[in-house]
């Protein structure tokens, strides 16, 4: 009988350390922008779009729901669908709402 209770606590406290492992592996990104580092000519478009990298863990969903941004939209602007466009040389981020979104880090080239 002391046998089975001893192997009870130690498949308790394994169940709980994995359990922990689970709650630590949602503390990334509920998502991130794809593709993540576009490089586009002036001119060029790309439909952006999110990679759910959350899996089994429980988020708000209202980031996902969030508007597209640039944070400089002179190099690159994005419209409501996702569908960014190159408009100057340079570097920018783009991403849709924040923080729990990883943005992609764009380059424009002439």
């Amino acid at each position: 009988m002391r046998k089975f209770a001893l192997v009870s606590v130690i498949l308790l406290a394994a169940s709980a350390c994995s359990h922990e492992a689970i709650i630590n592996d949602c503390m990334r990104p509920l998502a991130l922008v794809s593709p993540q580092a576009p490089s586009l000519a002036v001119g060029d478009t790309v439909t952006l779009r999110l990679v759910d990298t959350s899996f089994e863990c429980t988020h708000d969903a209202a980031p996902l729901a969030a508007p597209w941004w640039s944070l400089d939209t002179t190099i690159a602007s994005v419209d409501s669908t996702g569908l960014m466009r190159a408009r100057a040389p340079g570097v920018t981020h783009v991403g849709r709402g924040a923080p729990a979104i990883m943005p992609a880090y764009v380059t424009v080239h002439p």
